[in-house]
């Protein structure tokens, strides 16, 4: 959940503060100055170590459930309840230049990031990040910028991204997952030119993944291949496959559905497929519905049966 200036008051409210330090190898006047003269995040560090440097006041400004990163501004939203049907929906708010936000920010949510260029001086203004969801799309991120973004992290979209090194070296995506172990789900955007690796595959299976989806799938993709080599070595792993249209590739996914299904429940998680379309006179071509609907029943009876069998 976000946590914002209101649920701070609601904690702090519950919190006696001490008016006067304890006994430590500091003195006294010295313990109140870190107190009282702390920047934001200072004030959080010393928070955590002892309860008598909690501020009566929020030290920093929750900036929102959703952050989108463009070139020159960042746009926010935040959860509203609507009506009594329609429990949440989103207040935009309006948008910010950098040097328009203060500089103790307290990030949650979701961020997504669609320009580089104001990562660092946005990174620099953030006090706490409690990130549960970050998105990045055809940039080229500093790894120390990544890391921090990602501590708490549980769902990382990576679209054609880049993570590098000081030096500029690039930092493999399987690297990336040793930073991550929140990590719950991984969206992918497939580049031709620089497959999915097995070393990448074998880290997965490695992780505490629960839903693998890649985009953008091309011809050359040899997706039998991942399932199978994920059923054996993840077998409860969730992989969504989204394809670009490519009409040849339509007959053998709708013939590994309906091997799937004739077989009855699995031993692994059954996959989801989507084909992607160009044209309207490609809707006739796409991937048999009845299939469709019969593989979402089977991935159903199979969380059914773990759920079971967990109990």
């Amino acid at each position: 959940m976000p946590f914002n200036d209101q649920d701070f008051d609601k904690i702090v409210s519950n919190i006696s503060i001490p008016k006067w330090p304890q006994k430590s190898a500091l003195p006294a006047d010295v313990l109140k100055y870190m107190k009282k003269n702390a920047t934001p995040k200072q004030a959080l560090k010393l928070m955590k170590c002892n309860k008598y440097f909690i501020q009566a006041k929020c030290p920093f400004n929750y900036l929102g459930d959703v952050g989108v990163l463009h070139k020159n501004c960042i746009e926010l939203y935040k959860k509203i309840k609507v009506t009594k049907k329609i429990s949440i929906g989103w207040k935009e708010i309006p948008l910010f230049e950098m040097d328009q936000l203060p500089d103790n920010l307290g990030l949650c949510g979701t961020l997504r990031v669609y320009n580089e260029v104001l990562l660092p001086e946005f990174i620099s203004k953030i006090v706490i990040s409690n990130l549960k969801c970050l998105y990045l799309y055809e940039q080229k991120i500093l790894f120390d910028d990544f890391k921090f973004l990602t501590v708490e992290l549980e769902e990382l979209g990576l679209n054609l991204t880049a993570i590098v090194s000081n030096n500029g070296e690039i930092i493999p995506y399987q690297n990336l997952l040793d930073h991550l172990p929140s990590l719950r789900c991984l969206n992918l955007e497939y580049d031709p030119s620089n497959r999915l690796s097995k070393k990448l595959a074998e880290r997965i299976c490695l992780s505490n993944l629960k839903i693998l989806t890649l985009y953008n799938l091309s011809a050359n993709f040899k997706f039998q291949a991942l399932l199978t080599f994920m059923a054996k070595k993840k077998p409860n792993l969730f992989i969504k496959l989204f394809f670009t249209y490519f009409y040849p590739y339509v007959g053998k996914i709708n013939a590994y559905i309906g091997k799937l299904i004739t077989s009855g429940i699995p031993n692994s998680c059954p996959p989801f497929f989507q084909m992607e379309h160009y044209y309207e006179e490609n809707y006739r071509k796409c991937l048999n519905k009845k299939r469709l609907i019969a593989l979402d029943k089977l991935r159903n009876e199979y969380h059914q049966r773990n759920m079971v069998s967990n109990i």
